[in-house]
């Protein structure tokens, strides 16, 4: 006997439970009422015998068919042929994908790390920061670097460090920077320890146990977890998959332990005691020589980590019971055991994939005439009875077929929108595009005796013909009945509304002025199509979706980029989005117009506001923009020739209001004369001459195409991290001055040092003035002197001479006893209360030639360097909407400075940007480097990037 279903299934009765759509009963019902409120005395009584009644009886079923299908699951509706959901056409995302970022704090790079180099045990970043002024450079960090036990000898440190500095370059974000790579070796740590256990307890189990509590103490784990393990520690899910996505398992924030700098014995001590069976420790000793044992405090330098030393050749831990020593047996099987254990808890678990979505295909978009189920009598099924085949018969039998096929259209219509829902979502913008979606009848019985566009083309209605017209995706009935059930204006606002959803679903807003300005500069013929510019922006943003999400603040890595390579991610590709900048393509823009044509020749702009200003020469020493003749007659150039113009001309030379096409004076045979005119100019110049219209206008329409291709291929910008520019922390160029209370320089650092040991000084300085006193004085005022130059001041009485070389310089003296008295008191005042007010210490970075800059250039800075020639880019409102959009979307902590450079500005840019760029890559250490940093520094100061110093 076959078992009962867990529950019946039975026919629900009750039709106050069905959807109107679905219920037939309701459907006729509601039919004859709106035919009797319609229609009046020109109707039948309404009976079955009445082919009307049976027409609308028929539609009713047509109707709850179609209600049916949307009853379906909606895997169902969404599985394609093969019962696969397309993911990525319906914007469906795994949560894993949805929560996780990029690595924004320290801990997310300790597990993007931990997580990708299985070479790596552990690794901490530590910022590198000052006690005592807030000018320092932010965001650098050094990273300390724990190699995995299991390491072999075959990787080498210098290995595993580029490793983790090429992982590091490439996830980092804007406003950091990573120096200082450092791998510790391990410190042996020898234990020695008496440990009461229960009477009760399995002394082999309770050693298994101490081992592990030992070892996760000194050497802590870094354990990973599944989704399930962590949902049964009470984590919720968006706690789960913060920060990066790991590839082999979940580490959470508990994970990360701090860096073990000492050890106590009693935290050891603590740590057994805590282990079910024991009761107490009599004795715990360490020793990092195995020789020399005591209780006290074990300390470990930055070089080092402790390792625990399990000694094979006697116990090390011994277990007592009633004072009584215990014998374990096979303790070296118990440590083995331990090893094995602590490797599968690193091994960690692997990521659960994101399983692919799966619904049974339904063939939704299928439709059978409801012709077919007619009886034969009507003469418009596929049944054929005697005499319905006279003429009479078949044109009133062609009539109803067509009165018919009007409501079926919008029932197959509605199938076809229901099979494509899919497709409303999809950004692939290539083709005619819909949202509203329709197929043909072809399914209707002799449907090709109906539609007009088969049988204006081929009067003959041969089956082959007929075949052929099917076949053709864009017949001309196809293509009438796209055209009516969504016009070109309906698609848009349709379209555009789905992308906004969207776009919504990701906290992403738009401004559209970039795309509205673009389409006014260089497509304006575009606003004609049916996918419009604004329709393809948002397409390519949502396709883009990554950079608006984990990506959004992720810096480029500059050990890793070259010239024309489109390496845009992150930050870069987000704006460049944003502002709709076609080509992102990392480039030397100052070349571009160059590339396009080598008759291009520019100078500098002239300065607006002064107009007897020097224009700079840019190409074999021209004063002013020239382009001369061509030698192709299919260039722009061809019989063209602008000259004495600014680089407005880029703006002004797309506009077919600047230009007049005029009949030559000198001849009458037909040749056109094109005058150009800036709108800023007083008169029109001569630009060429042709010999008919026709020329001409080709001409012109060339002219204004090139400029513009120049102005689009021209446009884009250079992401500058001033960070980047610094000298490493340990190069020694590091300096500070100090100044009282009322803001006046007391002293300067006698010899700039590197990072830490300027701290050091500092701290030296604050420890002078806290232990001076009159008996101490000579002693002070001579340290005081070995570290640092006194200003010339009312305060330092007169100075006295010296050979020394130091006080060759006027600005700096000999101080007297009140100078000296003075800086105490201030650094006195500074130690009782650091802040940024006075007395304060400024710290300066110094350059190679002894120039100084404040060090707060270089801290959450960056500079975006723009071209001021492209034709949109020379509109004011343009510049000062892109100024306003990147504020916005760069990190909330970063200041942002705008250069917009003219063609010879950038052209100087470009070289020295690039060669930094490539000495950057090669050693990023190196003097060539530094010196390369300092020249671009120098020109982004000299070009208006804020600062602070004396440079």
């Amino acid at each position: 006997m076959l078992p009962q279903p867990p529950k019946n299934i039975v026919i629900d009765t009750d039709r106050k439970a069905l959807e109107p759509a679905l219920d037939y009963a309701f459907l006729r019902t509601r039919g004859i009422e709106l035919i009797q409120q319609f229609a009046g005395s020109n109707w039948s009584d309404f009976n079955l015998h009445d082919p009307g009644v049976t027409i609308l009886e028929y539609l009713c079923y047509a109707l709850t068919d179609v209600a049916y299908r949307t009853t379906f699951p909606i895997a169902d509706i969404l599985a394609g042929p093969d019962g696969v959901i397309d993911r990525e056409a319906n914007f469906f995302f795994p949560k894993e994908e949805v929560l996780s970022s990029g690595a924004f704090t320290p801990d997310d790079y300790r597990k993007l790390l931990i997580d990708s180099i299985p070479e790596l045990g552990n690794v901490w970043l530590e910022p590198v920061t000052s006690s005592y002024t807030a000018t320092h450079s932010k965001g650098i960090y050094k990273v300390i670097i724990e190699p995995a036990a299991q390491t072999g000898s075959n990787y080498s440190e210098e290995r595993l460090v580029r490793t983790v500095k090429e992982l590091l370059q490439a996830n980092r974000n804007i406003g950091e920077h990573f120096e200082c790579f450092r791998v510790l070796q391990p410190q042996p740590v020898y234990i020695k320890a008496e440990v009461i256990i229960e009477k009760n307890a399995f002394p082999e189990g309770v050693l298994a146990s101490i081992y592990e509590a030992v070892a996760q103490t000194v050497n802590p784990t870094v354990t990973r977890y599944s989704e399930a393990e962590l949902l049964g520690q009470g984590y919720a899910i968006e706690e789960i998959y913060s920060g990066p996505l790991a590839e082999n398992g979940i580490i959470p924030d508990s994970s990360l332990k701090p860096r073990i700098k000492e050890l106590d014995p009693f935290v050891l001590v603590k740590a057994i005691s805590g282990i079910k069976g024991v009761t107490g420790v009599k004795k715990l000793l360490l020793s990092i020589d195995d020789a020399h044992y005591h209780s006290e405090v074990l300390q470990f330098d930055d070089r080092h980590f402790p390792l625990v030393i399990i000694d094979d050749t006697h116990p090390d831990i011994i277990l007592y019971n009633d004072n009584f020593p215990l014998y374990i047996r096979k303790p070296d099987v118990l440590k083995k055991e331990h090893g094995i254990n602590r490797k599968l808890k690193t091994a960690g678990v692997q990521k659960r994939t994101a399983a692919p979505l799966h619904g049974v295909y339904k063939g939704l978009q299928e439709y059978i005439s409801i012709q077919t189920l007619f009886p034969a009598i009507y003469g418009i099924s596929e049944e054929v009875v005697p005499g319905s085949r006279q003429p009479a018969r078949v044109a009133q039998s062609r009539q109803l077929k067509a009165f018919l096929m009007f409501f079926e259209q919008l029932l197959a219509n509605s199938l076809s929108q229901l099979a494509n829902i899919s497709q409303l979502f999809s950004t692939n913008t290539t083709g005619a595009g819909a949202t509203y979606y329709a197929q043909p009848l072809y399914s209707v019985p002799d449907a090709k005796y109906i539609l007009n566009a088969f049988t204006a083309e081929s009067p003959g209605v041969s089956m082959v013909d007929w075949e052929r017209f099917k076949n053709d995706p864009e017949n001309a009935f196809i293509r009438a009945l796209h055209t009516f059930i969504e016009t070109d204006a309906q698609y848009k606002d349709r379209k555009k509304r789905v992308f906004d959803h969207l776009l919504a679903r990701f906290n992403i807003a738009l401004d559209k002025h970039p795309v509205y300005m673009y389409e006014f500069y260089y497509d304006r013929e575009n606003a004609d199509k049916r996918t419009d510019l604004e329709i393809a922006w948002k397409a390519a943003i949502l396709q883009h979706l990554p950079v608006f999400t984990g990506n959004r603040m992720k810096a480029e890595n500059y050990y890793a980029l070259h010239e024309d390579e489109n390496t845009e991610n992150g930050f870069r590709k987000k704006m460049s989005l944003l502002l709709h900048i076609r080509n992102g393509a990392r480039r030397r823009l100052s070349e571009v117009p160059g590339r396009l044509s080598r008759q291009l020749l520019l100078a500098e702009a002239v300065n607006e506001n002064d107009a007897a200003a020097e224009p700079l020469t840019v190409n074999l020493n021209e004063e002013v923009l020239d382009i001369l003749p061509g030698i192709s007659e299919d260039s722009l150039t061809s019989h063209i020739t602008f000259k004495g113009q600014t680089e407005q001309l880029f703006q002004s030379a797309i506009e077919l209001n600047n230009y007049r096409m005029v009949p030559a004076r000198s001849t009458a045979t037909g040749e056109q004369v094109l005058l150009f005119k800036h709108p800023a100019g007083t008169g029109w110049s001569r630009i060429s001459k042709h010999a008919s219209e026709y020329e001409a206008v080709r001409a012109l329409k060339n002219t204004v195409r090139f400029f513009k291709e120049l102005s689009i291929e021209s446009e884009g910008f250079y992401v500058l991290e001033h960070l980047l520019l610094k000298p490493p922390v340990t190069a020694p160029q590091y300096g500070f001055t100090f100044a009282d209370t009322e803001n006046n320089p007391l002293i300067q650092q006698w010899q700039a040092q590197p990072f830490e040991e300027r701290e050091a000084t500092v701290n030296e300085l604050l420890t002078i003035a806290a232990n001076y006193s009159n008996d101490n004085y000579e002693t002070t005022a001579n340290r005081l002197q070995d570290l640092c130059l006194f200003y010339n001041d009312k305060r330092c009485g007169a100075p006295e001479h010296a050979a020394e070389e130091r006080w060759a310089t006027p600005a700096f003296v000999r101080p007297g006893k009140e100078a000296i008295e003075h800086l105490i008191d201030n650094l006195v005042k500074f130690a009782r209360r650091p802040t940024d007010f006075y007395p304060s210490f400024e710290y300066t970075v110094q350059l190679t030639d002894g120039a100084g800059i404040a060090e707060d250039f270089f801290s959450f800075r960056m500079t975006i360097v723009l071209p001021a020639w492209p034709a949109r880019f020379q509109d004011k409102g343009f510049r000062e909407m892109a100024a306003a959009l990147f504020r916005e979307e760069c990190p909330a902590h970063m200041r942002v400075s705008f250069l917009w450079l003219s063609l010879a500005q950038l052209k100087i840019f470009d070289g020295l940007y690039f060669n930094w760029l490539q000495a950057l890559q090669t050693d990023p250490d190196s003097a060539g480097t530094r010196s390369h940093a300092q020249e671009l520094t120098r020109f982004l100061i000299a070009n208006g990037a804020p600062w602070h110093g004396n440079i």
